[in-house]
């Protein structure tokens, strides 16, 4: 059997351009809204909730299908789970400034 090394490394620090930055802010947010309308079906994956897929497919959740579909937003979350990078500004002040003048 081959073994896979998950091992994740503990921190990177790369110093990248504004326009970089804005990227990884899209995705970031987008990546904050995602998990927050998971979490809403999550909490509302109920026996008797009506599930909207567009035009005139409809579901009505049972028991049964409500906790299958709970059960397969649980896993999904555990998938989706964070983001691999972090933002944050420079600490040195002067460098900060530095950096807001390459964009000019």
């Amino acid at each position: 059997m081959t073994e896979v090394n998950n091992e994740v490394p503990t921190e990177v620090e790369l110093k990248i351009d504004a326009n970089s930055i804005k990227v990884l802010e899209v995705v970031q947010n987008w990546h904050t809204n995602a998990n927050e309308q998971l979490m809403t079906l999550i909490d509302n994956a109920k026996e008797g909730v009506t599930l909207d897929l567009g035009g005139e497919m409809k579901i009505l959740l049972t028991e049964d299908m409500a906790k299958g579909f709970k059960t397969g937003l649980l896993i999904v979350k555990s998938l989706f789970g964070t983001l691999p990078f972090n933002l944050t500004p420079p600490e040195d002040p002067v460098e900060a400034e530095v950096s807001d003048l390459s964009e000019v």
